[in-house]
């Protein structure tokens, strides 16, 4: 006896419809939590940044406008680095971190004692370690 016999018509088209729309529904939940996060290649979103660090570090509204504008400006000399070395990943690594310690020198000027503080705790345990090498 064949086991589509048994199955009313349709049941194998209803259910491959079902887990098509599920793992469509999957991969937009993951899209969607990853936007302003940074994916890989794409650059976080200044204002989301602003907002995530004014939470978490009590920026007042004077603090949030430097903060942004730095991040803002931060924001174009990546993509120009980007543009600038294309896929040359090593020489781009460089360059952002350069930059990346540039920007922070900056936000440090804008922060508090404390607010400057935590922020380099929090740099620190989210920096990952030197390639070849452990963090100490």
């Amino acid at each position: 006896m064949d086991v589509r016999e048994k199955r009313p018509h349709g049941t194998w088209r209803n259910t491959i419809f079902i887990a098509s729309l599920l793992a469509l529904a999957t991969a937009a939940a993951g899209m969607a939590g990853a936007q302003g996060r940074g994916l890989r290649g794409a650059p976080p979103d200044p204002t989301d940044q602003v907002e995530r660090m004014a939470e978490h570090l009590g920026l007042s509204d004077e603090q949030q406008q430097g903060v942004q504008a730095i991040l803002e400006e931060q924001s174009v000399e990546q993509e120009q680095v980007r543009e600038q070395y294309g896929e040359d990943r090593e020489a781009a690594r460089s360059e952002m971190e350069a930059l990346r310690e540039e920007t922070d020198a900056r936000l440090l000027e804008v922060l508090t004692d404390e607010q400057a503080e935590t922020f380099q705790e929090t740099r620190d345990r989210r920096s990952p370690p030197p390639r070849g090498g452990r963090r100490e």
